[in-house]
């Protein structure tokens, strides 16, 4: 395999890869906005645990359209 290191294609990989780095970081967000060493917010736990007082949901939480019925 021979890579081609004429001044263009240098050109053309690096400014792909100046690309993909801001991409990158777009799609970080905030995360990438703290120093290093500096721990994360605690964050609320992903799954909330249900108690007694609380209904459980009927019909399909994905879909809430599907949860309307025909008149």
């Amino acid at each position: 395999m021979n890579i081609d290191m004429s001044p263009e294609a240098v050109s053309i990989r690096l400014k792909r890869a100046s690309q993909l780095r801001a991409l990158c970081l777009a799609l970080a967000g905030p995360r990438l906005k703290r120093p290093w060493g500096v721990p994360a917010p605690s964050a609320s736990p992903a799954v909330k645990e249900q108690s007694s007082t609380d209904k459980p949901t009927s019909g399909n939480v994905l879909n809430p359209e599907s949860n309307l019925k025909p008149m």
